[in-house]
Parts: C-alpha cells; structure tokens; sequence
C-alpha cells in the first residue's frame, strides 16, 4: 500500500523537478492496467523514446509533450 501512496504523491513531478506530460501519465497508467509497475523515470524514458520516433518519421514533435 505504501507503494501505491509514494507513487501517487509523486505522479506530477520527476525527481529533478521535471512535471509529466500526458504521454508519460498514459504510459503508467497502461503499465498499472497491465499489471506492471512502471516508474516515472522509466515512463518518462518510454515516451521521450516515443516523441523522438515520431519526430524522426513525421516531422513534428507529438503536441503537448515536452
């Protein structure tokens, strides 16, 4: 239960200070539906990798995602 808690607390914001865009809350909340436990760290990793794919293929970042 503590883990759920200490997740929740930190939903919005990275260590660094960083806040997560949509992409990234989408990503942990799939991986929470699936059964996996992602963290922001990973979740953020997971849609920058993402962005970056989009990027390179159609030419413009995903909107909203920093």
């Amino acid at each position: 239960m503590d883990s759920i808690n200490n997740t929740s607390n930190t939903s919005g914001q990275q260590q660094g200070g960083e806040k997560q865009d949509w992409l990234d809350k989408g990503i942990e909340s799939a991986g929470e539906k699936a059964g996996v436990n992602i963290s922001n760290q990973n979740a953020d990793k997971a849609g920058d990798f993402a962005n970056k794919e989009v990027k390179s293929k159609e030419g413009f970042n995903l909107p909203g995602v920093h």
